[in-house]
């Protein structure tokens, strides 16, 4: 049963929402493991929410990009986010790394291993070259709010729109989420994993963070 049913909404986002959107993501993240190695001062804050924040004003940039926000019904709180880009499939192909997005990385960000990352995940894009799809990234929801239907909410939001518009949606699972996706009706495509343990020397231990390639085909409603 979802007991959020008639306390919350969710909306399309504007600008004005970046602070309270990448806090939200923030604070959603910041216990991955991997986190600990893009940010050289985790897990304080404030590095993190400026790239979150930059990311969330590079994907407002694009007109392919919506994000829609969980809001609560009475205050108006932002409780949870997520975003889809519609994609040709055209630009995967030609996707190349420059920067981890359209902005320059704040100070205490560790260029060398988001670069290795980025690369990685990008070859997992080529499972969607020539197919026209959406790509549904940054779910997050306040972890206060956790285990209550709100990240369900959202994903069915995003599968309505690519049911009625018949295409796949295409996404990067966390290692934490992965069930939750497949619970959800994706099926995996492919993995890339990343060997912590063998990254710097301040978090080792960590072992293989393993990154999920996924599709959900479009269902008849």
């Amino acid at each position: 049963m979802d007991i959020l049913a008639t306390s919350f909404a969710i909306l399309p986002a504007e600008e004005a929402d970046i602070p309270a959107l990448a806090e939200t993501l923030t604070w959603s993240h910041i216990s991955e493991a991997v986190m600990s190695f893009f940010f050289l001062d985790w897990p304080r804050t404030d590095i993190m929410l400026q790239y979150m924040a930059d990311r969330l004003a590079g994907k407002f940039a694009e007109p392919q990009s919506k994000i829609f926000k969980a809001v609560d019904a009475t205050s108006g709180a932002i409780l949870g986010l997520v975003c889809m880009t519609l994609e040709t499939g055209e630009e995967v192909a030609d996707r190349k790394f420059t920067s981890p997005g359209t902005f320059e990385p704040p100070p205490g960000f560790d260029w060398g291993f988001a670069q290795m990352v980025v690369e990685g995940l990008g070859k997992l894009d080529w499972n969607m070259v020539g197919k026209k799809h959406y790509m549904v990234s940054s779910l997050a929801v306040d972890p206060k709010h956790h285990k209550k239907g709100l990240g369900t909410r959202l994903m069915d939001h995003c599968h309505q729109i690519a049911d009625k518009d018949g295409l796949a949606i295409y996404l990067n699972a966390f290692p934490g989420a992965h069930h939750l996706y497949l619970k959800w009706g994706y099926e995996n495509v492919e993995k890339f994993d990343v060997d912590l343990g063998a990254y710097g020397e301040k978090y080792r231990g960590f072992g293989i963070y393993r990154t999920w390639a996924m599709i959900r085909q479009p269902k008849k409603r």
